[in-house]
């Protein structure tokens, strides 16, 4: 099987060191059609590559709700793809409840397009010197997304999914209901906000997506989360960006100057003339 870590890193495990309750049975899925988790803003392994364009090979012209993510091109597929392999190697606590009945349902809802991640935490701050309220707050996070894919058209190079993303703040304890760690401590900002700034349900995304160019290009229409598509990538839009101040403080190359400077030459003589002309006609006119 192939796996992930934290980091994105591709893993290769050997199937029979995984527990029989984790891996995508023979009369179902199959193990040719397990994707590992995708991580935002982490480009592809060659490993995962390689899997990939396996699974894309000899795909039919068209297919509705199929079990094989469409194509997308590496710096797209993490960003719209979800995997549908819930374990990861190196876990601190390699033990979780219903763990095989998770997996098989991810690997079920895989066979008809349905690839959804589910994330859950509980937060706790301890605060000192709060200028009001509780000095120990406690929330409970949750954030669903899920991308169905609807119909792939390889032979088009078009494929199309619904994308859909969910998020639960709840409280845990009476104090916590209308404080914040933001209005107990006086800070501008909400420091325990990296998972969620809303209490109660949110849906921050609800949106058709759709490829073209064979997975060169992704459009989106519908309720979007920018922080997904920009945030993420904010490092390597950065480094375009800042390569592109670097040209510009450089200039154009001496090839590129010599050809202006030549222009310039010819056409002075040309702008010269024009400007006479329309000296004299205003002269006459005066």
């Amino acid at each position: 099987m192939l796996l992930t870590d934290d980091l994105g890193n591709a893993v290769r495990t050997p199937t029979d060191s995984v527990a029989e309750g984790f891996r995508p049975s023979s009369s179902g899925l199959g193990l040719k059609h397990q994707s590992p988790h995708t991580h935002k803003g982490v480009k592809l392994s060659n490993e995962v590559l390689e899997k990939l364009e396996v699974l894309w090979a000899d795909l039919p012209k068209f297919q509705a709700f199929p079990q094989v993510p469409p194509r997308l091109m590496s710096y797209l597929y993490s960003r719209h793809e979800l995997g549908n392999t819930a374990i990861r190697p190196g876990a601190l606590i390699d033990v979780a409840p219903l763990e095989p009945q998770v997996q098989w349902a991810k690997y079920q809802l895989s066979r008809y397009g349905l690839r959804y991640s589910l994330e859950q935490t509980f937060t706790y701050a301890g605060m000192s010197d709060v200028v009001q309220g509780n000095s120990n707050l406690g929330n409970y996070n949750l954030d669903f997304a899920a991308k169905w894919t609807v119909f792939d058209a390889p032979d088009a190079g078009t494929a199309g999914w619904l994308s859909m993303q969910m998020e639960y703040q709840a409280p845990l304890g009476s104090s916590s209901q209308d404080q914040t760690v933001k209005s107990n401590v006086g800070t501008l900002t909400n420091p325990n906000g990296f998972w969620s700034s809303h209490e109660g349900f949110r849906l921050p995304e609800l949106a058709w997506q759709q490829s073209f160019f064979s997975g060169h290009m992704v459009a989106l229409v519908g309720v979007i989360n920018q922080g997904n598509y920009i945030d993420a990538n904010k490092k390597e839009v950065m480094a375009a960006y800042n390569e592109m101040l670097d040209r510009d403080r450089k200039g154009n190359p001496p090839e590129i100057r010599a050809m202006l400077e030549d222009t310039h030459k010819r056409v002075a003589p040309a702008l010269r003339e024009i400007k006479e002309r329309a000296r004299l006609a205003r002269a006459q006119r005066a």
